[in-house]
């Protein structure tokens, strides 16, 4: 098998539907591609090849010959600088396209009123428009007809060209005598097509504010500590081990490690919490937060494209490009919609001329040309999914593209994990008994905070700082520990522990306690606790017609007793990973879309084979590679809000979708002139508009998910 690569292209002038379908067919047939697929709004294409049979070069050189521009991705630069690199592409084409797009209508108005007795001067008008700001079409729709496609450039390119090669013979060679010219409506329609691609390239600059968002949290520099002491240097420079000087105010520019001084890091942007959180030598820095409170100083533990937010960039960026099933329609219908369309045109034509009206036909045919353009088909289904990831991720889910977002629409059932996922995953003390509570928690305080052992950290927790000295402190693994306290030797563990200080007790569930020579001092009672989101999320699902499970590994007692306190009816206890797997396949052969939520390496199986995945940020890697979907932060009612999300989006989708054809099948026939005998006329400059706006239509509507 060859080792594959894969990259993702910049690439510039495409506008429709029948565009990202031709230039996805010429990927596909280039020689060593084994896939390829290509994104309307993200103006990218992300192709997969064998690197011994072609290269990226030879990929952009293919993209170049078809009319469209692509080039190599940028290397080594950081997120943000990407970003505005992206941005600043996108800003000179929204200037190049605004500009032509005014001069044009502007040039327009001036043929149909000042200069409309002057057809020779139109003439010379329509040339300079049609070679300056419509140049695109032609040359695109030129160099797509060679290679054996068409897509609206064509249709444009014909249109127009017909109504100018028509005018050009009325105005200057006399066998026409005085017949009408319509160099305006050349001139209009390109004006009017023009100003839809601005209105479309704005729109989906605004819908990838989310993963710009997202960019801006890397810093573009870095303290980096060297012999000759601090430097300021690009974050690009940056590799695993460096150490990083980080001040007061400023983000943290990779993942790593502190290991001098203690600060508090605001990771809100990345978790949702909406806390600082503490920080100390040893613990872990995330690329992105912001240090809060004081100096410190971190290990390098990963940077570049290996930083946290780095995939998080990259998952939405993968989120907002992937195309979503239903396209495959879209792909086939466009793939044949515009020879068609031509079809019709070129019969349109010949009856009318057949009928003894030539002139009229033309002026028809045109009409159909201009109106049947299918940008609004093109951008139905990726407008929607991408303001629906974008809106997504700012709420703290990152949503795995369209296919994620059409599976999480049609979901019958969240299967749970319990540990770590229904439960905060770490003890806590839920009960206390003691005869003297005040003296019993000073005295756990100060052996409990000299552990590290979970048990421990949870009575340390529950008990506050300590205040009390405490010394011959010893680990006892499995049992406990003891250590001296106000001059007594204290014993905190269970009741093996307890049995040597004399001490007999029966406790159940899990329980540490505190005692003395002979004597019982305090009993801790512990728990894996419900999230607080649990119950709200359980509801929610409920609200929505959606069933909820518990599957675990914990014992059947503890999960059935879990699943009481959440809410949840069915509930599974004592499963390893292959019977959490069989689960999930019975609930599917029965008839259920199925989610899982999980955030384990023994959750991953479950994960992969469930319609859809929601992952704790949390958790493992597995989990999230499994998952197609990420929680940024410990919240479970994002599972809910990302289903109500994800059936908003389908029911938009459907709306743009049937907007689209309904519009064409409407349009078409009264632009061939079959509805004239009941009032209903279009001419090219009013289908030029209508056209543009039936895109808008589209894309405005997508873009109330971004509100949702």
């Amino acid at each position: 098998m060859p080792v594959l690569a894969s990259v993702t292209l910049p690439v510039s002038g495409m506008t429709c539907a029948a565009c990202q379908a031709f230039l996805q067919r010429t990927l596909e047939e280039h020689p060593g591609v084994t896939r390829a697929a290509v994104h309307l709004l993200t103006h990218s294409a992300t192709v997969q090849f064998d690197p011994a049979r072609t290269s990226i070069g030879a990929l952009v050189e293919a993209i170049n010959r078809t009319g469209y521009q692509a080039e190599p991705p940028a290397a080594h630069l950081s997120l943000l600088a990407e970003q505005d690199r992206l941005d600043s592409l996108i800003g000179a084409e929204l200037r190049d396209l605004g500009s032509k797009a005014a001069a044009s209508l502007a040039a327009g108005i001036l043929a149909m009123t000042f200069l409309m007795p002057y057809p020779q001067v139109q003439f010379a008008l329509t040339l300079v428009i049609a070679a300056w700001a419509g140049g695109r079409f032609y040359t695109k729709g030129w160099s797509i007809v060679r290679h054996g496609g068409a897509d609206m450039n064509t249709l444009i390119a014909l249109g127009t060209g017909a109504a100018f090669l028509y005018s050009t013979a009325a105005a200057f060679l006399p066998g026409f005598g005085r017949q009408d010219v319509y160099f305006e409506s050349v001139i209009v329609i390109i004006g009017f097509v023009l100003s839809g691609n601005w209105l479309e390239k704005r729109a989906s600059r605004q819908t990838s504010r989310a993963l710009r968002e997202l960019a801006r949290l890397q810093p573009a520099t870095a303290r980096r500590q060297g012999p000759a002491g601090e430097e300021e240097v690009p974050i690009e420079s940056l590799r695993a081990g460096d150490q990083v000087a980080l001040r007061p105010g400023e983000r943290v520019p990779a993942d790593g490690v502190i290991v001098e001084g203690a600060t508090e890091l605001d990771e809100s942007m990345l978790t949702g919490e909406p806390f600082p959180v503490p920080r100390a030598a040893g613990q872990a820095v995330t690329g992105g937060s912001i240090n809060r409170t004081a100096p410190v100083v971190f290990r390098v533990t990963a940077a570049g494209g290996a930083t946290v937010l780095s995939r998080l960039v990259l998952m939405l960026h993968e989120a907002q490009s992937s195309r979503a099933p239903v396209e495959r329609l879209t792909d086939r219908i466009s793939r044949v919609f515009v020879p068609a369309v031509t079809g019709v045109a070129v019969v349109t034509g010949v009856v009318w001329a057949v009928l003894g009206q030539p002139i009229q036909g033309l002026l028809h045919a045109v009409t159909v040309l201009v109106i049947a353009c299918p940008c609004a088909l093109g951008l139905a289904v990726p407008a929607a999914v991408m303001a629906a990831t974008g809106r997504a991720a700012r709420a703290g889910i990152l949503i795995r593209g369209g296919e994620a977002l059409e599976r999480l629409a049609r979901i019958h059932l969240v299967a749970f994990d319990k540990t770590g996922t229904l439960t905060e995953g770490r003890p806590a003390v839920t009960g206390f008994e003691s005869s003297n509570p005040e003296a019993a928690l000073a005295r756990a305080a100060a052996l409990a905070a000299r552990s590290s052992h979970p048990l421990a950290q949870a009575v340390a927790a529950f008990a506050g700082p300590a205040r009390l000295p405490a010394s011959q402190v010893e680990e006892r693994p499995g049992l406990g520990m003891t250590g001296r306290v106000q001059g007594e030797i204290l014993a905190l563990g269970g009741p093996a522990l307890m049995r040597e200080f004399q001490v007999e007790v029966e406790p159940q569930g899990t329980t540490v306690l505190l005692a003395s020579s002979g004597r019982l001092e305090a009993q801790f009672h512990l728990a894996d606790p419900l999230r607080p989101t649990a119950s709200a999320a359980v509801r929610a699902l409920g609200d929505l017609g959606i069933g909820t499970a518990l599957i675990s590994g914990d014992g059947p007692g503890a999960v059935r007793e879990a699943a009481a306190a959440a809410g949840i009816q069915e509930a599974q206890g004592g499963l390893l990973p292959q019977a959490k797997l069989a689960a999930i396949r019975r609930w599917q052969a029965a008839g259920k879309v199925v989610a899982m939520a999980g955030d384990g390496i023994n959750d991953g199986a479950a994960l992969a084979q469930a319609d859809a995945g929601f992952a704790i940020a949390a958790g493992s890697d597995l989990a999230r590679e499994a998952a197609s979907v990420t929680l940024l932060r410990a919240d479970l009612t994002l599972i809910p809000k990302a289903i109500q999300l994800a059936r908003r989006t389908r029911a938009i989708v459907r709306q743009n979708l049937g907007w689209a054809f309904v519009y064409n099948a409407m349009a078409i026939p009264i632009a061939m002139g079959a509805l004239e005998t009941v009032g209903l006329r279009l001419t090219p400059v009013l289908a030029s508009g209508a056209m543009a706006l039936s895109s808008l239509s589209v894309v405005l509507n997508s873009l109330r998910l971004a509100k949702y």
